[in-house]
């Protein structure tokens, strides 16, 4: 079930490491989409990450705009031309794959130093909490992505200072920063959507969390500190998206396995969900853009279906019915007495029993990113697991 438990899920913004005794869990763009149990074994917690940002601003870098440092001025020997990707899950591959297609020098940085990235993409391994290894993976870039994703249960406690030790990478090389998020920070919308200027007002410990580290750097931009620009995004999947994503392991591998489907919350309200590619095309335009600096934009989504609409295109395009099986909340909640991963996801079950439409529209307008077709980007979703399933 993912890769095994160990550090270097800290770094590689995949989650397989949530999987605790007891339950198995999927994950929901940063929340773990937890539907059964029987897994066997367990794993440890990792140390939390406790750094601060230094205040201070460096050269070449005065407010609204991305002004670099001259060449003549820094060398030869410093290009600063590279797209550091920190974090290579879902989300992070999946913008190393758009970068390497539009010729940029591309470098991706996990624990390991081995990802499939594609020819040409420099892979660095090391810890991303250690600010001198940040540094260095960061030296040399134009701009810096965050796509990292801690273990869901230690998220509050390890998020923030991964993030700024990201910060500490992108200021010490004078880069752009650009920041993947998700929607926790606005909380409870009551199915309102979702736009860029909704309020934020988080009713969650990891919607404080979030919120307090978007205002971060939202200051860091605004005083003239650092470059900062933000994707954010709802629940996603695509390619790579096992157990991280609704549609994962626990929808398109069941199936293929010839298992129903698990999920949560009504499978029949509207809930807009996030493809990886398109969530990589926003951020690699993010990445090049200067007059944007300093915004968020939403990812652009494809029109909102319902869970059990978009289960129904996946069986089509299995050429096989599917059945859908739903947790009850009262069965998660019992879990999560006993695991400390399940005990995480109640507060984020407000998602589901509502509408959750999350909108693009500004990225869509400002940017000129159509979201892909909902029936081709589970195409391309089935195409991968097929894939995998027959490479195994």
């Amino acid at each position: 079930m993912g890769a095994p438990a160990g550090p270097e899920r800290l770094i590689d913004g995949d989650p397989a490491s949530d999987l605790e005794s007891g339950a198995a869990g999927a994950w929901f763009g940063g929340m773990p989409f937890v539907v059964v149990v029987v897994v066997e074994g367990g794993h440890q917690d990792r140390p939390g990450t406790e750094e601060t940002c230094g205040e201070g601003v460096l050269p070449g870098f005065r407010g609204g705009g991305a002004r670099r440092t001259p060449q003549s001025q820094r060398g030869e020997e410093q290009s600063n031309d590279v797209h550091v990707v920190f974090g290579t899950g879902a989300i992070g591959l999946a913008l190393v794959d758009e970068l390497a297609g539009r010729g940029v020098p591309v470098r991706a940085v996990n624990r390991s130093g081995s990802a499939g990235a594609p020819d040409g993409v420099e892979v660095l391994g090391g810890d991303v909490s250690d600010r001198t290894f940040s540094v260095r993976a960061a030296a040399g870039a134009a701009v810096v992505y965050q796509c990292l994703n801690p273990p869901y249960r230690r998220w509050a406690e390890d998020f923030p200072g991964l993030q700024d030790s990201v910060v500490h990478a992108a200021r010490s090389v004078d880069a752009r920063l650009v920041s993947f998020e998700n929607v926790y920070m606005y909380g409870d919308t009551g199915g309102e959507s979702i736009t860029e200027t909704t309020v934020a007002h988080p009713h969650t410990r990891k919607g404080e969390v979030r919120l307090a580290m978007a205002q971060q750097l939202q200051r860091l931009h605004d005083d003239g500190t650092l470059a900062v620009t933000t994707a954010r995004a709802s629940d996603y999947f695509g390619p790579r998206g096992t157990t991280q994503s609704p549609f994962g392991d626990l929808v398109i591998g069941a199936a293929l396995a010839g298992k129903p489907a698990r999920v949560i919350g009504n499978p029949d309200l509207a809930h807009s969900y996030t493809y990886t590619g398109d969530a990589a095309k926003t951020l690699a335009v993010l990445g090049t853009r200067d007059d944007i600096l300093g915004e968020v934009f939403h990812v652009p989504n494809a029109p909102a279906l319902t869970t059990r609409q978009i289960i129904d295109l996946i069986a089509d395009e299995l050429s096989s019915p599917i059945k859908v099986s739903v947790a009850p909340r009262y069965v998660l909640r019992v879990m999560g007495l006993f695991n400390k991963t399940l005990n995480e996801v109640d507060e984020m079950l407000y998602e589901f029993p509502q509408p959750f439409v999350v909108d693009g529209d500004k990225a869509q307008s400002r940017l000129g990113i159509a979201p892909t077709p909902m029936a081709s980007a589970i195409g391309a979703t089935v195409a991968w697991f097929r894939g995998r399933n027959e490479a195994a």
